[in-house]
């Protein structure tokens, strides 16, 4: 339930994100520039809104998504996740392929839906987008073929859970709507896990 109500949080604020430009070719020389990338080294790109969930709950990875807008930038260098602001693209985190221990896509590889990379350090859900805010397929599939690399598509699955209670326990204060009654109530906390089996 939590990953259903994850992945719906993100989806709900992914397609109402704004625009970045990046599909003029004055954009895309900057994005090379801004990026230090090779002139024509881009291999994809589109608008990509992701989530960096780091591993255990001391480490903030309590399993709550709080997204980022941006880029996805296919490349030689790997897949940038670039941000936007102030007219500059800044790289926020680079994932090569070589790096990836597994991946969890939700249904199936060609859906439309995110996927979520799991390195040794972290979980990294990602929604490509298109300029108007619908799935970029794809672009997913471009993405996910380079992740998963030439020899390692076994390494894609769709069952694998990344988020666990961690044995502590929460205070969740809410308000009663129309009153000043406040209601303070336990919940199970929670953490993102690593569950990519050793190489």
């Amino acid at each position: 339930m939590l990953r259903i109500r994850l992945s719906c949080l993100l989806l709900a604020w992914a397609l109402t994100g704004c625009s970045i430009p990046y599909q003029t070719p004055e954009a895309v020389q900057q994005i090379e520039r801004d990026l230090h990338l090779v002139h024509g080294s881009v291999q994809a790109m589109t608008r990509t809104n992701w989530c960096y969930l780091p591993y255990g709950s001391g480490s903030g990875g309590d399993g709550q998504c709080h997204a980022v807008q941006g880029l996805g930038v296919l490349s030689g260098d790997g897949l940038i996740l670039s941000t936007y602001s102030g007219g500059i693209y800044e790289r926020f985190m680079t994932l090569k392929a070589s790096e990836v221990q597994c991946i969890k896509v939700f249904r199936d590889r060609d859906a439309p839906a995110s996927f979520f990379v799991f390195t040794r350090e972290v979980a990294t859900q990602i929604i490509p987008l298109t300029a108007n805010g619908q799935f970029d397929t794809s672009a997913k599939i471009r993405f996910l073929d380079y992740l998963a690399g030439q020899s390692q598509v076994g390494r894609i699955n769709s069952d694998r859970d990344y988020v666990r209670e961690n044995g502590k326990t929460n205070s969740l204060v809410t308000h009663i709507p129309g009153t000043k009654i406040l209601v303070i109530s336990s919940v199970t906390a929670t953490e993102v896990f690593n569950p990519c089996t050793k190489k």
